[in-house]
């Protein structure tokens, strides 16, 4: 398994939270930063992590293509390294050391595990700014996606580049688990094959109950900077 994370930026907020996450001194050999843009390499490196320029020129922050973005480097980590991969926003890090067997770990998901996110009121909100999502859904989180082959990242990106009007790569993720299941799977499937043993969103409580999320080892934490 890689574990990467990604940086298209062109000089706004993704700089500072290389710099914070720095700060925080993570271990950056947990990750290869696939990078747009020879500064952004040139910064990631500069803390010691290890780098892949894809692209010498940056992006422009931009709220929708910033997730296109994301998606394009993931595709491009997938075609470089080959097999699992987990993708890590750069606020979602290590609470304490991985277990030795931790990539064995993610082989009974089906393909795709992210944590399921979006309680009631959050999805009215999006609905309404989206109204392709159906009510009843949930939606994965982006922040901490593992994927089992590079060909579920291709198959996202190309949905991305033919869905027009997209929100975001995590309504993308719905989409693709609906395609695979045939309808979006319930809770307890959910559970079984694409909710990460080893971390949760914030609001997976509501969808699962607390009981479930003891049954998680929490090894990793999403907090906003």
């Amino acid at each position: 398994m890689n574990i990467i994370r990604t940086l298209w930026g062109n000089g706004n907020s993704e700089g500072r939270l290389v710099r914070e996450i720095a700060a925080r001194k993570i271990d950056p050999l947990l990750t290869i930063v696939f990078c747009l843009g020879k500064e952004n390499c040139q910064t990631v490196e500069d803390y010691g992590y290890r780098a892949v320029l894809v692209d010498a020129n940056p992006r422009i922050f931009d709220k929708q293509e910033q997730y296109r973005n994301r998606l394009f480097l993931l595709n491009a980590a997938g075609n470089l390294l080959g097999g699992s991969i987990l993708s890590l926003d750069w606020d979602c890090f290590p609470i304490q050391p991985l277990p030795a067997d931790f990539p064995e770990r993610f082989a009974r998901y089906d393909r795709y595990a992210a944590s399921l996110d979006r309680p009631p009121q959050v999805k009215q909100r999006l609905r309404r700014r989206n109204p392709s999502i159906a009510k009843g859904e949930q939606m994965p989180q982006g922040a901490f996606q593992f994927f089992a082959d590079p060909m579920v990242i291709s198959e996202m990106f190309a949905l991305w580049e033919k869905t027009p009007n997209c929100f975001n790569d995590e309504t993308i993720a719905r989409h693709w688990l609906t395609a695979r299941h045939g309808s979006w799977p319930d809770p307890n499937t959910y559970w079984q094959k694409h909710e990460p043993w080893c971390y949760s969103s914030g609001r997976a409580y509501r969808i699962f109950g607390r009981w479930k999320m003891r049954e998680k080892q929490h090894l990793f934490i999403h907090q906003h900077l």
